[in-house]
């Protein structure tokens, strides 16, 4: 059986998650739940579209900016 990377921390600036800038969402969404295993826990269309995503209770934003 193969060990699988556990990830530990992410440090948010201040209270808010960090939000990668992207060109496209979409894209970035599917790439990081493909070669990370991160599901979606939530998207945002206000101020500026963004989706959160998770795996091991760590979260990383990305945003259209």
């Amino acid at each position: 059986m193969a060990n699988r990377a556990v990830f530990e921390k992410a440090f948010p600036y201040g209270d808010d998650i960090l939000a990668l800038p992207v060109a496209d969402l979409e894209m970035a969404a599917n790439w990081y739940a493909e070669h990370f295993a991160m599901v979606e826990v939530e998207r945002k269309t206000e101020p500026q579209p963004a989706v959160i995503m998770e795996r091991d209770g760590t979260r990383i934003g990305f945003s259209v900016n």
